[in-house]
């Protein structure tokens, strides 16, 4: 017999009982019971904090959003008011017209198809494409340069000054 058996049955002798051996002789153990109203108050509190935070917390990230929002006259966004975003003067044959290039399907793919990771507007906007963190202006592949972030959009901009966007 093993000696968990034999101290079981030695316990059993000594109180008469099998479920608490440690209990004296005519002792019966009392259980903790929870009543089941503070089981379902604990709930009630739990979940009641659980929406007052995240209303909370929803709440002061829009207020932050619409309150930084970027401006739209900046430096920055400059290069959207150059005439490749604007309609030509000449409704009848954009052909015609000197000085505006139109996009190239190439290159949209290519913004398109860029990994961009995350995207930091602001005074200097910034976006993380394939891990490298871009500036405003400077190059992010070939010929194309990351111009700025406008309205939810970012703009991109070829060697030919066309300019390209993205949501985000």
């Amino acid at each position: 017999m093993s000696q968990i058996a034999q101290a079981l049955l030695k316990a059993k002798e000594h109180t008469g009982l099998t479920a608490a051996p440690f209990a004296r002789k005519g002792q019966v153990p009392v259980p903790v019971v929870v009543p089941p109203q503070v089981k379902n108050t604990q709930r009630i509190w739990t979940i009641s904090l659980s929406v007052v935070i995240i209303l909370g917390v929803s709440t002061a990230w829009f207020s932050y959003r619409v309150n930084n929002a970027p401006e739209v006259t900046s430096e920055v966004n400059a290069p959207l008011a150059n005439s490749a975003l604007k309609e030509p003067a000449n409704q009848a044959d954009p052909a015609k017209v000197t000085g505006v290039m139109k996009p190239q399907t190439e290159t949209q793919d290519l913004v398109n198809a860029l990994v961009i990771s995350a995207v930091m507007p602001g005074e200097v906007p910034r976006v993380m494409i394939q891990g490298s963190v871009f500036r405003a202006g400077q190059v992010v592949e070939g010929s194309l340069k990351f111009t700025g972030i406008k309205d939810d959009v970012m703009i991109f901009t070829d060697s030919n000054g066309v300019n390209y966007t993205r949501r985000y």
